[in-house]
């Protein structure tokens, strides 16, 4: 089992694109891609916590 760990992913944080320089025009391009690159990589019944919230 991998275990995978993250902190606050910004999702629909308008100002973030600008303040981070992050390659969207939206924030749901953003949050689209987002989730789809987190699905790629996180499989279910991935231990995946999330501050301290464990999401499996």
């Amino acid at each position: 089992m991998n275990y995978w760990w993250t902190s606050d992913y910004h999702f629909s944080h308008a100002n973030i694109i600008k303040y981070c320089g992050r390659p969207f025009e939206t924030v749901e391009e953003m949050n689209e891609t987002i989730i789809r690159k987190h699905n790629e990589r996180v499989k279910p019944c991935s231990g995946f916590q999330k501050k301290r919230q464990c999401l499996c």
